[in-house]
């Protein structure tokens, strides 16, 4: 039987995470309103013009943020290299993790769907660097 990390098929599926995430990257620079709905901030009420610049101004940088990630996932998929496909996933399991306590410290609900994301991506990771092979 061959071992899941020697799989042709496991870089195709890990870099559907990068294009899911990067399209999320994608339309919250296009769209930063409905993007913060997402996350579960459904009021964007800004109090001042300052406040919506600084708010706008974070979410694209959150935004570049993931579709970098995103970019470096799907470059290592697409080159086959298993090895920095798992570094990349686990390291952006760990941004999903921040993100999910980010948003329960600070709106106080929707760090699920992080999480979930975040032990999905680190089991792909570990799958990829041969620490969880099956």
């Amino acid at each position: 039987m061959v071992a899941l990390s020697a799989s042709t098929y496991l870089p195709a599926i890990v870099s559907i995470f990068g294009i899911m995430c990067t399209g999320a990257g994608f339309n919250a620079i296009l769209r930063p309103k409905p993007a913060l709905s997402l996350i579960g901030w459904l009021e964007y009420k800004p109090a001042s013009p300052l406040d919506k610049k600084v708010i706008d101004t974070l979410i694209l940088i959150y935004s570049m943020r993931d579709i970098y990630m995103d970019l470096a996932e799907i470059g290592a998929a697409y080159y086959n290299n298993v090895q920095v496909l798992g570094s990349v996933m686990i390291a952006g399991s760990a941004v999903a993790f921040a993100d999910g306590a980010i948003c329960r410290k600070m709106i106080g609900h929707s760090q699920g769907s992080h999480w979930i994301l975040a032990s999905i991506m680190t089991a792909f990771g570990a799958v990829c660097l041969v620490l969880l092979d099956c």
